[in-house]
């Protein structure tokens, strides 16, 4: 099992087997998410071209935005993984534990520009190590420090699977792109729901043990 944390060929196609099963909904999902990506950030340039403070507020709130979204995104994926009830509403879903979320992204950010700045391979390796924090603050509401060392425990003896599936990830991504941007809407859903399943292997692999009673009573497999 160590040898081979997950399968890459499994998760793509729990992706694309999902993406395709759901179509419906994961086209007004990409509409949605398009919509809230490209409008507030035109708005805001717009307002900076007049009042300049003002629209650097109004980027930094879009951003904050941006982040709530990403939550979104995963809890999205986590949902179809569980074979749960899923809506688009739920892209808004993770306000309580967005302040958890912010806190963790500054200290992930943290750790890894210091890993940059006194060499790149140590700042990869850092950010593969962390990279699953979200997934944590998400599915099991931990806080920041904590989401950040029980990604750390996944991550272990994994990083160069989880450096490779990224890498092709990036590039499925960039093809879609390359597909007059339509592509996107096939390729985005495909990745965010395969490294939920790889979240999920590698949770299952170390068999974290939840503290709290809440966290005991939350579902890890899939429900039918």
């Amino acid at each position: 099992m160590k040898n081979q944390p997950f399968r890459v060929k499994e998760a793509l196609s729990f992706g694309w087997e999902t993406f395709k099963n759901n179509v419906k909904f994961f086209i007004i999902l990409m509409l949605v998410l398009a919509l809230f990506y490209i409008l507030p950030d035109i708005l805001a340039d717009i307002v900076m071209a007049r009042v300049l403070i003002l629209g650097i507020a109004l980027h930094i709130i879009h951003t904050l935005f941006l982040w709530l979204l990403n939550l979104g995104r995963i809890n999205i994926s986590l949902k179809f993984y569980d074979n749960l009830s899923t809506r688009i509403d739920d892209l808004f879903s993770c306000l309580p534990v967005f302040g958890n979320y912010v806190i963790a992204t500054i200290c992930y950010s943290l750790i890894t520009m210091i890993g940059f700045i006194l060499f790149i391979i140590p700042g990869i390796i850092l950010s593969i190590k962390y990279c699953f924090f979200a997934y944590f603050i998400v599915d099991r509401k931990m806080g920041p420090i904590e989401s950040l060392e029980a990604s750390s425990r996944i991550t272990k003896g994994a990083k160069w699977d989880i450096f490779v599936f990224g890498c092709l990830l990036t590039l499925i991504n960039i093809a879609g792109l390359l597909a007059l941007g339509i592509g996107l809407f096939i390729t985005v859903p495909v990745t965010m729901l395969s490294m939920a399943y790889v979240y999920r292997k590698l949770l299952e692999r170390v068999e974290i043990i939840p503290d709290t009673e809440e966290e005991t009573a939350a579902p890890t497999t899939p429900h039918y």
